[in-house]
């Protein structure tokens, strides 16, 4: 099966570039003079910019870190997608979990099904050996 990671990345990398474009708006906003002092928005606009930063940060790592299939980034990229899946960023949230829940994408990141070894039992106890017709040997136990 075709691993869909570069879906997922590419939902991230378009959601990363939308918050910049949101720093470089918080940022002209920060610096356009105001009427008046009563209607002061710089403090939001640089609240706004500097709340940002960790977020575009994160998702930097976090693109660059599936490129390179760490487990801990597959996880991360899943909290991200569901968190979207509620708002605008609905579209980005089908990329990222379409791209990260697809089988491909599941043994990238070693969690493909394991396969049954023959005989083995299903709840952990003593496997049954392979070719044994499951009678026992010798003559039967008296209690």
């Amino acid at each position: 099966m075709k691993s869909r990671v570069p879906l997922a990345i590419l939902g991230l990398r378009i959601s990363t570039i939308i918050y910049y474009l949101i720093m470089a708006g918080c940022l002209v906003w920060a610096l356009l003079p105001c009427e008046s002092p009563e209607k002061d928005h710089s403090f939001l606009a640089w609240f706004l910019f500097i709340f940002l930063i960790p977020f575009v940060v994160f998702l930097e790592i976090l693109i660059g870190s599936l490129r390179r299939r760490r487990f801990w980034a597959w996880i991360a990229g899943l909290i991200i997608g569901a968190l979207y899946a509620p708002s605008l960023f609905l579209p980005l949230a089908v990329m990222i979990l379409v791209g990260l829940l697809s089988e491909g994408a599941r043994n990238e990141f070693g969690l493909q099904r394991k396969q049954a070894e023959p005989g083995a039992a299903p709840n952990g106890g003593p496997a049954t050996p392979v070719g044994d017709s499951g009678a026992t040997k010798g003559p039967p136990s008296v209690s």
